[in-house]
């Protein structure tokens, strides 16, 4: 078993988990985990937040995940709908942790 993580994929499993918990743990202190977990968002929603939250624009956010803009603003589009807010700003006040 011990073998099986020296692999080179096992690593990569292991070091997307450790990213992913990092993530998780700097959205945790950003963010009202309460709020966010009434809203029923996503992974990639939160991911989309947090970049938000650092004045990132949807170009600059579809920049750092690959992804494009249309992708990005289709995203932020869903987000307002879950959380019935109109802008970023209202979005980031509903769900700082206060």
């Amino acid at each position: 078993m011990v073998d099986n993580l020296n692999r080179p994929e096992a690593r990569n499993d292991v070091d997307e988990l450790k990213q992913a918990t990092e993530r998780l743990t700097k959205t945790e202190q950003m963010f009202n985990v309460a709020a966010i977990k009434s809203f029923d968002l996503s992974e990639r929603e939160m991911e989309i937040i947090t970049h938000l939250s650092k004045g990132m624009s949807s170009q600059e956010i579809a920049n750092e995940m690959f992804l494009s803009r249309h992708t990005i603003d289709t995203h932020r589009r869903n987000i307002h709908t879950k959380t019935g807010t109109k802008n970023t700003i209202e979005l980031l006040n509903l769900l700082r942790t206060t």
